[in-house]
């Protein structure tokens, strides 16, 4: 009888060595990144920069500190002062007009259909804007979307910064326990227009709820505690009669350094282990209630923060190594958003974006300066951990000195990149939250020398806001 087994046998060894030799060329187009030298050379953590002798020195009298934390509350529970959105319905409506467009794209690569935009400009209802005026606090860490969708919009993933993580959807992240207003419902009532102290966008309904004003008395006159450990548990607190060895306490949210929480009055001398707090919980009516909750005290502290250098320097060595998050993207950080959550906790309230953190202090100007005079500049009149530096586009902390060179603390997706291919074309992808030089990539064989370095297109240094 023939043996038909040997035919069978050489097919499936040459469709395997076809499938390795397709694997292997799908590797070769989209070959591993070199990464970048200052990311091995460098110590990513921000206590390795300090001055032994004033790392934990205060940097503000107690009067000066009492000064910011006014000042933070006070722009912190603005939205609740309100009576009218400080926004007019021409800030959102380029981007449903964007929305029409035939080269926006989605998640799947794809464009998206006119129908898609279509719909979203008639769920807004910017016609009827503003169709709503009340106080609110969100319930939930969210988003706020340029566009009333959790769907992204892409331009073109060939081009450098158009595809992924550049949802230009993509406003902010924010956490839970924010004071907000509102000044707009979606048609269908999923989606509201509102603002923080420092952003707007449209944020799904389920993530707020409206607050009365024996609420408002509550949250805006108490006593803040400051997260100062990320994703720490909050948990709700067990009643009396269910506290127990064995009782299981109900997990409520993830904290998030940046965050300040309502301590609870009923409880603020309790010396065990954990805060208790009030978070606020969306109930059965739809309106806030303060949620009795704990938190460890090794996660949060009495608010504010004492800045010291080696506290700032431990803030932010928990945001190291942190994907970047384009606006907020999947509750991830970018340039701006880093610095702002590192600050809050010391009552520094920062605005969201890094142009107008560029602003917010004592702006000097290194434009006209070359490459190396700008790093003597900051080297003389930079101080470490609380001097911002501005490129157009991109926000940066001076963390300290290396080898007689200024180092920087911040959040970057990428550097320009000669490369034309790949998942992240024109870019050597760093994504995450890092400690580099000014010059970060330089001896890259990728790197686009025509497009300048970091250093090259630093316009300038800012001095933290702090009182005098």
């Amino acid at each position: 009888m023939k043996d038909t087994r040997l035919p069978c046998t050489r097919l499936c060894l040459c469709t395997l060595v076809l499938l390795v030799a397709g694997l292997l060329a799908g590797c070769a187009l989209h070959p591993r990144q070199q990464p970048i030298r200052d990311l091995a050379q460098l110590p990513q953590d921000l206590t390795a920069y300090l001055d032994p002798q004033t790392a934990h020195s205060p940097v503000l009298s107690s009067q000066q500190r009492n000064a910011l934390a006014s000042s933070f509350r006070t722009a912190f529970f603005s939205p609740w002062r309100r009576t009218a959105p400080s926004f007019k319905a021409s800030l959102f409506a380029p981007y449903l007009r964007r929305a029409l467009e035939s080269r926006v794209f989605g998640e799947n690569t794809l464009p998206r259909p006119r129908s898609w935009g279509e719909a979203l400009q008639h769920n807004a209802d910017l016609a009827h804007f503003p169709n709503a005026s009340f106080p609110a606090i969100t319930v939930a860490s969210s988003s706020l979307r340029l566009l009333p969708t959790h769907k992204p919009m892409f331009r073109d993933f060939s081009l450098p910064g158009e595809g992924y993580p550049f949802d230009m959807a993509q406003n902010s992240a924010v956490w839970c326990g924010t004071p907000l207003f509102v000044a707009h419902l979606s048609a269908d009532r999923s989606w509201a227009l509102v603002e923080t102290g420092r952003v707007k966008g449209w944020m799904p309904t389920s993530d707020l709820a409206p607050v009365d004003a024996d609420l408002i008395h509550r949250y805006a006159g108490g006593d803040l505690l400051a997260v100062v450990r990320d994703h720490a548990p909050i948990f709700r607190t067990a009643s009396p009669a269910k506290e127990s060895a064995t009782a299981s306490v109900p997990y409520l949210a993830r904290a998030r350094v940046g965050m300040v929480l309502l301590r609870d009055p009923d409880h603020a001398s309790d010396p065990d282990s954990a805060w208790r707090l009030l978070l606020p919980v969306q109930q059965a009516s739809g309106r806030a209630v303060l949620l009795p909750a704990t938190l460890s005290k090794d996660d949060a502290t009495p608010f504010p923060l004492v800045l010291t250098p080696w506290n700032v320097a431990a803030l932010g060595n928990q945001f190291m190594g942190q994907a970047y998050g384009w606006g907020g993207l999947f509750e991830n950080r970018d340039c701006s958003s880093t610095l702002l959550d590192l600050f809050a906790p010391f009552g520094i309230y920062l605005p969201r974006n890094s142009k107008a953190q560029a602003g917010s202090g004592s702006f000097t100007d290194l434009s006209s300066l070359s490459p190396g005079a700008k790093e003597s500049a900051l080297l003389r009149q930079g101080r470490p951990l609380l001097t911002m530096i501005y490129k157009p586009g991109h926000i940066m902390l001076f963390a300290g000195v290396h080898s007689g060179r200024p180092v920087i603390f911040h959040n970057m997706w990428g550097i320009r990149g000669t490369h034309e291919h790949g998942p992240t074309p024109g870019r050597i992808v760093v994504g995450r939250t890092v400690v580099t030089t000014l010059t970060p990539g330089l001896e890259h064989p990728a790197f686009d020398s025509q497009g300048g370095s970091l250093l090259e297109g630093v316009s300038g240094m800012t001095a933290l806001p702090l009182p005098e």
